[in-house]
């Protein structure tokens, strides 16, 4: 097996394999046993990746790929010893076919590509510059490649059963949202998400309803703990940021003067109060939240420093997700209403008015943790354990 390089995405093979192995096993096991899916949809994940596992013990048995040595960064054109080391260290995967260039010292579009290819498939910046990060991956040992694959493919079997008819699918490990409809992808997006210290949490959920213009409920732990102290440094910074102030002992229904409390006496301990930021350009929800009530207090949301989305690496949240493309999610999950058009959506953005509105058909929400796996045009993709969850 070739380890093929082309255009990612992702996890809805996945998924409906292991919803598909669900419902076998199930009738198996049933005294009223019911037809079931192909086999062929069945196997197919599963087997693609164990496919893989097998190509990269055969590396192992042949010792492995070369190193590439650090420094600074090489790129098209250049040439040296280090554009050697890439050229062998590609071909020993595949990214790199090995037709015997004229000049395997010079850095030409050929191995260009290839990094690309690399950078891709590794979730990566691709602009085919080998910088440290590109560095790193490729200097991943391969014995650490095959562990990565075997425990993807023990966390797989742990997929819900049922995944819907549609679903959103988000993996963490990648930064990345899809929708699935019938087992086909019909709309993809990055996404950031939480820290490593403020992890995303994985679960399965149903969305229920969206909010144009959401107020931010801004959680105690970040009330206390990052807006607190700089109330304290500058009296002002409430009202500057449209933050409003609610008293706890009348259930948070009792709006404060803010410029009346003394802010240099409370301390996280005594902290009674709650802080909601009215919708509007400061708000970090942006312009749309979408919900599927869970324990956590996670949801889907709008932001307004999209600047992060050109990040490779995106964990840069308390824990929520925000996504890439709010307008096209809320257009598609509204789709079965007549009534809320493309413009119509654009026009209540537009507004600046909270409004709540239910998603006619609910659909599942499945925040996922996958750092490998083959994904639809066969390609071996693999990414960091950002988490540290697979040490």
């Amino acid at each position: 097996m070739k380890i093929k390089m082309n255009k990612v995405f992702p996890y809805s093979v996945v998924l409906f394999f292991f919803f598909s192995l669900s419902l076998t096993q199930n009738a198996i096991t049933s005294s009223n046993v019911q037809p079931s899916l192909s086999s062929e949809n069945m196997c197919n994940a599963y087997l693609k990746l164990q496919e893989s596992l097998l190509v990269y013990k055969e590396i192992a048995a042949r010792g492995g790929w070369t190193s590439v040595s650090k420094g600074t960064s090489s790129k098209r054109g250049d040439s040296g010893e280090r554009v050697v080391e890439l050229r062998r260290r590609l071909i020993g995967t595949d990214d790199l076919t090995n037709k015997g260039t004229k000049d395997e010292n010079t850095f030409d579009e050929e191995l260009h590509n290839a990094i690309v290819r690399f950078q891709r498939r590794h979730g990566l910046k691709e602009d085919g510059v080998v910088g440290p990060e590109t560095i790193k991956a490729l200097n991943v040992p391969v014995e650490k490649r095959i562990h990565q694959i075997e425990i993807n493919m023990e966390k797989l079997k742990l997929m819900p059963q049922d995944m819907g008819k549609r679903y959103i699918a988000v993996n963490i490990a990648a930064f990345e949202l899809e929708v699935v409809e019938d087992d086909n992808s019909v709309m993809s997006m990055r996404v950031i998400v939480g820290r490593p210290y403020q992890r995303s949490p994985l679960f399965s959920a149903k969305m229920t309803h969206l909010v144009f213009n959401p107020s931010w409920y801004v959680p105690n732990s970040i009330a206390t703990k990052e807006i607190l102290p700089k109330v304290k440094k500058e009296s002002d910074y409430l009202v500057k940021e449209g933050i409003k102030v609610f008293e706890k002992e009348k259930g948070y229904r009792k709006e404060l003067d803010a410029s009346a409390i003394n802010w240099a006496d409370v301390t996280v301990d005594s902290f009674q109060y709650r802080f909601v930021q009215v919708p509007g350009i400061l708000n970090p929800l942006g312009q749309l939240k979408f919900v599927f009530p869970n324990k956590y207090n996670v949801y889907l949301h709008d932001t307004p420093a999209k600047v992060l989305f050109e990040r490779s690496s995106r964990a840069f949240s308390h824990g929520c997700i925000r996504i890439e493309k709010p307008v096209e999610l809320a257009t598609y999950l509204l789709r079965d209403d007549p009534a809320w058009t493309h413009e119509k959506i654009l026009a209540m953005t537009d507004m600046g008015k909270e409004v709540k509105v239910q998603i006619p058909s609910p659909v599942y929400v499945h925040i996922l943790y996958l750092t490998a796996w083959v994904d639809r045009d066969n390609i071996l993709q693999f990414r960091e354990d950002v988490y540290g969850r697979y040490k």
